[in-house]
């Protein structure tokens, strides 16, 4: 099951292609919205959502979309503390309702598209540090994919920005396609299911 934000949330096309790819065959349900914030998700959770759904492996990507341009300097600090008490509320409500499963918390992806600059790095580097203090290594697994999709100073590598990272290149050459930040956050998803159910 994966609870992801607007990167794959209702997987509009091209995602599609890469859920199918990735994920037919396993049994996985994508929960996720576009333009989900955690009290989005919050609520559904606390609303039914995983009524009835008994999931091995969880898949959470949150918080992106609670951050804004301006939330850096004097402003970060408040907004680091309601994403991290969000997504603290989401996984015992997860942990809870789904006491079986493991969850894979997923760092919020590195953001700097076209339009947007380096400013709000500081602030989801903060963020994603706060997160990982959740991870206990067995129940809740974080997956930091920074390095991956973005240089030291928290430029993107992919292909918005024409440097698609080493990942991105070999996929790339695997699947003859371009390789979009969804797909290379599939790919890590996947590897750390398996780890998780087999």
């Amino acid at each position: 099951m994966a609870i992801p934000s607007s990167v794959a949330g209702a997987v509009p096309p091209p995602n599609t292609a890469t859920w199918t790819t990735n994920f037919h065959g396993w049994n996985a349900g994508n929960f996720g919205w576009g333009s989900d914030t955690v009290q989005n998700i919050l609520w559904r959770l606390e609303n039914g959502e995983l009524a009835g759904v008994h999931p091995k492996v969880i898949v959470l990507l949150a918080g992106t979309n609670n951050l804004k341009p301006d939330d850096t300097g004097d402003r970060a600090e408040a907004k680091i503390a309601e994403v991290t008490a969000g997504i603290r509320a989401i996984l015992n409500s997860v942990q809870r309702q789904a006491p079986a499963a493991t969850v894979i918390l997923t760092g919020v992806l590195p953001r700097n598209s076209p339009g947007e600059d380096l400013t709000l790095m500081p602030t989801i580097r903060r963020l994603n540090a706060r997160l990982a203090g959740f991870a206990d290594g067995q129940r809740i697994r974080y997956l930091d994919l920074d390095d991956r999709l973005a240089d030291r100073d928290g430029k993107l590598l992919a292909g918005e920005v024409g440097r698609p990272s080493l990942d991105e290149r070999y996929f790339e050459a695997q699947t003859h396609q371009p390789i979009t930040k969804f797909d290379v956050a599939a790919l890590f998803w996947q590897a750390s299911w398996r780890k998780t159910v087999l």
